[in-house]
C-alpha cells in the first residue's frame, strides 16, 4: 500500500470517529426536572450519553434535592416531548352544536378543561428506581432526546379528576373505598348520567382505561379508583345522531385517548 494510499485510509478513520461523536453529541438526552409539591421552575438536566431510566430518576432527585422515599412514583409522570402534538380536531371542534342546553354546556366546559392539547407523549412506565434497576432492561430503557420528568411529593394531596358529560369540571379529593358514582354523587354530577348509561370510564394513573359501572348490583364486584385518576362521563351517543346541528360527533374513544395523554 502507498503512503498516499495510507493517508487517506488514516484520514477516512478519524473523520469516521469525528461524525460518531457528533451523532452521539447530537443525540445526547435533556431531561426537564420538576417537583409538584412546591411548583418549583423545572431543572434541566443534560446527559453527554444516552441514559437508563434509573439514571435520569436519580439525576433528577439529586437535582431537586428530594430523597426517593419522598416520592409518589405511582403519580408521577414521565413525558417525551415531540415535534408536533397529536391531533385532536373530533374532540376540540369548536362549532360542535347541540341542541340539548345541558350537553352544549358539557361540552364548552370539556373543551375549556382540555384546551391545551399536551406538546409531549406520555409514557406509562414505572418510575420508581428502585424497580427500574432490579427489573432492568425492559423496565429500565434507554432515554434518548427531550424528556419531561414530574415527580409528585407524597405531601401533594390526592385527587381525582371529573369531565365529559357534567356540570362541574375539575379535582375532588380522593377518597379511599370511593366507586366512580361515590365521586360523580359527591361532585353534583349525577344530572350527566343518562337512563340509558350503564358505565362510566375511569382512566387510571397508569393509564389503564377502565368501564366502571353505574347500577351497583349485590354480585357487582368494587372497582377501585387509584389517587390521579380520571373519570370521564361519555356524550350519549343519542345526543351525537339526533341532536348535533353541526354534523360533526363528540367522539368519546378520541376524548379518552385524549385525557390519557394529558395525565
Amino acid at each position: 500500500m502507498t503512503p498516499s494510499k495510507r493517508s487517506f485510509l488514516t484520514m477516512s478513520c478519524v473523520l469516521a470517529v469525528f461524525m460518531g461523536y457528533l451523532a452521539n453529541t447530537a443525540m445526547a438526552t435533556e431531561v426537564s426536572c420538576q417537583l409538584k409539591q412546591d411548583n418549583r421552575v423545572s431543572q434541566l438536566v443534560h446527559f453527554a450519553e444516552v441514559p437508563r431510566l434509573s439514571d435520569v430518576t436519580l439525576a433528577c432527585l439529586n437535582t431537586l434535592s428530594v430523597s426517593e422515599q419522598d416520592i409518589d412514583w405511582d403519580r408521577s409522570t414521565l413525558r417525551k416531548i415531540t415535534i408536533s402534538a397529536p391531533i385532536f380536531s373530533n374532540v376540540l371542534a369548536s362549532d360542535i352544536n347541540l341542541s340539548d342546553v345541558f350537553a352544549q354546556s358539557a361540552f364548552n366546559e370539556f373543551n375549556q378543561y382540555v384546551k391545551s392539547p399536551p406538546t409531549s407523549s406520555r409514557v406509562f412506565i414505572n418510575l420508581d428506581p428502585d424497580f427500574s434497576r432490579i427489573n432492568h432492561p425492559q423496565a429500565n430503557p434507554l432515554l434518548q432526546g427531550e424528556w419531561q420528568l414530574l415527580l409528585v411529593h407524597l405531601k401533594t394531596p390526592n385527587s381525582v379528576s371529573i369531565t365529559g358529560h357534567v356540570a362541574n369540571h375539575g379535582q375532588f379529593n380522593w377518597q379511599s373505598g370511593f366507586t366512580a358514582v361515590d365521586y360523580l354523587t359527591a361532585s353534583q354530577n349525577m344530572e350527566g348520567i343518562s337512563f340509558f348509561d350503564s358505565a362510566v370510564f375511569v382512566i387510571q394513573p397508569d393509564g389503564i382505561i377502565q368501564e366502571h359501572p353505574i347500577r351497583q348490583l349485590a354480585d357487582t364486584p368494587f372497582k377501585d379508583i387509584a389517587p390521579g385518576a380520571v373519570i370521564y362521563v361519555p356524550f350519549p351517543e343519542t345526543l351525537n345522531l339526533m341532536n348535533n346541528q353541526s354534523g360533526k360527533n363528540v367522539d368519546n374513544q378520541a376524548a379518552l385517548i385524549l385525557l390519557r395523554e394529558m395525565m
